[in-house]
């Protein structure tokens, strides 16, 4: 059989089974081949051609992979995007190898691959060596002389400061300062006031003391917020860069999801792909932990639109565990050293939620390249929200701060890790809910450095029922706590021996702030207690005394108010102080999720908290849509019942019940 020196490839595609291309139904289900004339669909030629000219064979089946994308796109239109329906299995006649292929090609790149190191076989190994090589050059290094850098301006938070917000703002650390010794030498004084009055009047006022302490638990978290803030009397100075050029360092960018909806992930996947950034510098993986077969055809089909875009979903085996999103992220970390050009030189990762700007990996790869110990660096500026989730004082306020005192916290979603940071640490930390300030944690500990960059780089979604918001704000509460025990609070231990002194305050600060809440609950309850009681809570000795008392806590309530207004100018003082009620009223959730989680044995009712994403929690009850949303008694049900929101209820009732009824105490002062 004679072979032609310069085969000649024509490429037909036809419907495959039950499919549909652009909308279109073609007849025949089919797939054939032609190579010089000669049919490739014949089973003994196939084989001969692969064992007797291999050289030839892999330059036909190299040519199949360009013409035939080109053909899809030449008549399909645009990027050539095959819409939901191609299968997994084609009808063909080839011969076994050259069919496996054939099925993997029409599968795309993306397809399921739960154990990069077996699931490839030799065929497989070969369709994506030659996809990859003409899509990505990985395996392409460049000097960090190489890299362009362009500074947009001097401060990365120039849309949220203005410059006289700036300078004003430059007093924060000054004006904390009065505001604390403000409030030390009114509680102090009204200590001293109580000791003074029973050695006068020789009897303990209980309820007085009573009133202290949950005065104290209530100030005693806000309290070390703005110790830690006094301490970034340094400031902060950022620039807002750009890395320019094609000339770039390689990422594989990753997208996490689990059981989210398909169209939420898909926009997220979408928006990845479309990013400024030179295609063949970066990936976008799509890490399933929900093994999603929808999703999963989905984003196969899309990959022939985007060649750079790979599917995953590691397999997790019954009774071992899986660590959650950790789990997760190092499944993809794995999945990616078996890709052609090998690993990215940094590791993206976005949750399944998050709409990235287009100028995202441009802006934090530009940090990281001009800082060779810059482990990590991110951002997060989600929308508003009614309940307060929008996490503006957190993005504006403290993450800020945390970044002026060199330890800014990963937040989860929009950040970028040098990989070789994360391979110095052991990979993924697992053992904690909270796997991203783990990690940074943990990156601080061995002597890397963090950065905050101060951009609305990306946009996100918030659970959209007040079930999937109390399970996501008590998951960071856990995580965080879970973080602070395996670090042992950050005071010492092999794993923290290279923080400085601001991390390991940080660190000590929030972990202590995620245990307070239970503090924070036993003050809340017995406020009304002590309100109800009749009786005294202000002890003194004297009329000089209660003026003092007076004097003293209206000091220091409006150097408290005036410092939140300059410290909450980045975000905005009214909605810092919604977000101080909204803390407030997490208090109980918060307290009986750690209550439960590390106090109470199972046989009281205590469990471990699962990791579930916040994107998949459904619900029918479709609270912020009025036209669809469940009746008013299925909605109070599930809110008063489900998310024991009676208990706030019958504090109040209490309070209202018993002040209408208790006659005001005929001993008010104190005579």
């Amino acid at each position: 059989m004679k072979i032609p020196s310069q085969p000649s490839v024509a490429i037909g595609v036809g419907q495959v089974a039950g499919g549909h291309l652009r909308g279109k139904r073609l007849a025949e289900p089919a797939l054939a081949v032609l190579a010089g004339g000669v049919d490739l669909n014949d089973r003994r030629f196939g084989g001969l051609l692969s064992s007797r000219f291999p050289l030839l064979y892999e330059e036909i089946m190299r040519s199949m992979v360009i013409f035939t994308r080109a053909r899809i796109r030449m008549k399909f239109g645009g990027g050539g995007n095959i819409h939901r329906g191609i299968p997994n299995k084609v009808t063909t006649t080839h011969g076994v190898g050259f069919q496996k292929w054939l099925e993997n090609w029409v599968c795309s790149p993306g397809c399921s691959t739960p154990n990069p190191e077996k699931a490839f076989s030799e065929d497989d190994e070969y369709f994506l060596k030659y996809k990859s090589r003409h899509i990505n050059t990985f395996d392409k290094r460049i000097n960090d002389t190489s890299y362009t850098i362009e500074t947009l301006h001097k401060n990365d938070d120039v849309e949220f400061l203005p410059q006289w917000k700036r300078n004003l703002y430059r007093f924060s650390p000054l004006f904390t300062f009065l505001a604390v010794a403000a409030y030390f030498l009114y509680y102090a004084y009204r200590i001293h006031c109580t000791v003074y009055a029973q050695r006068a009047y020789h009897k303990v006022y209980i309820m007085a003391w009573l009133f202290i302490a949950a005065e104290g638990c209530v100030a005693c978290p806000a309290l070390l917020h703005q110790l830690y803030q006094m301490l970034s009397i340094r400031g902060r100075s950022r620039p807002k860069l750009r890395i320019r050029g094609g000339d770039v360092p390689t990422v594989d960018v990753f997208i996490t999801c689990c059981k989210e909806d398909v169209d939420i992930v898909l926009d997220t996947t979408r928006a990845a792909c479309v990013i400024d950034y030179p295609q063949e510098r970066f990936r976008v993986v799509v890490l399933d932990d929900g093994k999603d077969a929808e999703l999963e055809k989905a984003v196969n089909n899309l990959s022939i639109e985007y060649p750079n875009l790979f599917y995953h979903a590691r397999i997790k085996i019954k009774g071992v565990p899986h660590h959650f999103k950790a789990g997760n992220l190092t499944g993809g970390t794995d999945f990616v050293t078996k890709l052609e050009g090998g690993e990215g030189e940094y590791i993206a990762a976005l949750d399944a939620d998050m709409i990235p700007e287009p100028d995202w990996l441009r802006a934090i790869i530009a940090h990281m390249v001009i800082d060779s110990k810059m482990a990590l660096l991110f951002y997060n500026v989600p929308d508003n929200d009614p309940l307060v989730q929008s996490l503006d004082t957190f993005v504006h306020v403290m993450e800020p701060t945390k970044d002026a005192n060199g330890v800014a916290w990963c937040t989860g979603s929009g950040y970028a890790i040098r990989r070789s940071a994360l391979e110095s640490i052991g990979g993924w930390p697992v053992g904690s809910l909270a796997e991203d300030t783990f990690t940074s944690s943990l990156l601080l500990g061995s002597g890397w450095r963090t950065a905050f960059c101060h951009e609305g780089l990306q946009y996100g979604t918030v659970p959209d029922t007040f079930t999937g918001h109390l399970k996501q704000r008590t998951r960071w509460t856990l995580g965080t706590l879970q973080t602070a025990l395996k670090l042992k609070f950050c005071l010492y231990g092999d794993l923290v021996k290279g923080m400085s002194f601001f991390a390991r305050l940080s660190a000590f600060v929030f972990a202590i702030d995620a245990f307070f809440k239970i503090f924070l609950l036993i003050a809340l309850l017995t406020i009304p207690i002590v309100l109800i009681s009749g009786g005294q809570l202000v002890a003194y000795s004297s009329y000089s005394q209660l003026r003092w008392q007076i004097r003293l806590c209206f000091a220091s309530l409006i150097l408290t108010r005036l410092n939140e207004w300059i410290t909450y100018l980045p975000s905005g003082y009214r909605l810092a102080q919604r977000d101080t009620g909204a803390q407030m009223w997490m208090a109980p959730f918060h307290a009986m999720t750690i209550i439960r989680s590390f106090i109470l044995p199972s046989w009281l009712g205590g469990k471990s908290m699962a990791f579930s994403s916040s994107g998949s929690i459904k619900s029918e009850l479709n609270e912020r849509d009025p036209a669809t949303r469940a009746p008013l008694l299925t909605r109070l049900k599930v809110t008063l019942w489900d998310c024991d929101v009676y208990l706030h209820l019958l504090v109040r009732y209490k309070i209202f019940n018993q002040g209408t009824d208790t006659k005001a105490p005929q001993d008010t002062i104190g005579l």
